[in-house]
């Protein structure tokens, strides 16, 4: 009879153990709900919150097995911060050994120059792993959300992206795109308030980034605004390389007679007045520029090559200033 009670027990014992196994071996494998995504481990997290965030995301099946295994391997402290891609099926295991390796930093520094145009901040965002392409464009052309740090009656946000040095959350386009508009809102918009002249709001930003693409050196910018001022009173075409070569990205340093061809609103060759939108994010100092120009009477100027420019009041003059800089 003793040794019958032994067999029971070590029956049941084993059986047990293989029901454990077994149960353990399904709760190992992938949720049938899994499906591909992102997510993002705060800093600082414990197990048991990234149990719980693997857990609410599909990617395991159960938590308390998570952290059991995290401490059977000795890799409970190990566990890393970060955003994490999943577009496969793992098992716990390889999910677990995923969290050691470390997400990217939800956090990136990224430095938008002046003058950069709304197509380079999307490479600059899809580089630094912002956001993707789609994401991008997608934001930027739901235009209604953003009306409040807009002028009335715009549709891009060219222009309004304010030049600067930023520490960007990946994943959060949305916030990241409103942190440049409420950057641009708050450096410039008292300086519309101080704008005396004939040109609208919006006139003014699109003058300002024909002003910021020109400007080699800050001594210069007042002087091309008024040049570019100038030539609007008096109805010329105000002839600027930038607008077109904002719709010929691949254009050359000097434009061809076939591309100063062109029918584009943006050929200030071929039409007079402005684009009809800004071609890039200009500074601050160019939008200054546009509202305090110097005081001139120049209508032209052309590029010495290192950065400065020759200017005149004439055409005569103008030619004679080409022949100096001329090769």
């Amino acid at each position: 009879m003793k040794i019958l009670k032994i067999f029971l027990f070590a029956l049941f014992v084993s059986v047990l153990i293989i029901a454990i196994g077994f149960y353990a071996y399904e709760e190992m494998l992938p949720p049938e709900t899994f499906k591909p995504t992102k997510i993002t481990v705060p800093e600082n997290s414990t197990v048991q919150q990234i149990a719980e965030i693997a857990y609410d995301n599909s990617l395991i099946k159960n938590k308390t097995l998570f952290v059991l295994l995290s401490k059977y391997y000795k890799i409970d402290k190990d566990l890393k911060s970060g955003i994490y891609t999943f577009d496969k099926k793992m098992d716990l295991r390889e999910v677990l050994l995923k969290f050691t390796e470390g997400g990217i930093p939800p956090y990136v520094k990224v430095t938008i120059p002046e003058g950069y145009t709304l197509r380079e901040i999307e490479e600059a965002f899809i580089k630094n792993k912002i956001c993707s392409k789609e994401d991008f464009e997608r934001e930027v052309s739901n235009i209604d959300k953003y009306r409040d740090y807009i002028f009335d009656g715009v549709g891009t946000l060219e222009g309004f992206l304010y030049p600067d040095t930023y520490f960007f959350e990946r994943e959060k386009v949305e916030k990241d795109i409103k942190m440049m508009l409420e950057n641009f809102k708050s450096k410039c918009s008292h300086l519309f308030k101080e704008y005396k002249g004939d040109l609208s709001n919006y006139e003014v930003l699109i003058l300002a980034s024909i002003v910021e693409k020109e400007a080699q050196i800050d001594e210069e910018r007042k002087i091309i605004a008024s040049v570019f001022i100038n030539r609007l009173k008096l109805g010329m075409k105000l002839q600027a390389d930038p607008t077109l070569k904002y719709v010929l990205p691949d254009a050359g340093y000097t434009l061809t007679s076939k591309e100063l061809e062109i029918d584009s609103p943006y050929n200030t060759y071929k039409y007079a007045g402005l684009p009809p939108t800004p071609i890039c994010n200009p500074s601050v100092k160019s939008i200054e520029a546009v509202i305090h120009p110097a005081k001139t009477d120049f209508l032209y100027f052309v590029a010495k090559g290192d950065g400065t420019h020759l200017f005149a009041e004439t055409y005569d003059e103008h030619l004679k200033n080409i022949r100096k800089v001329m090769p």
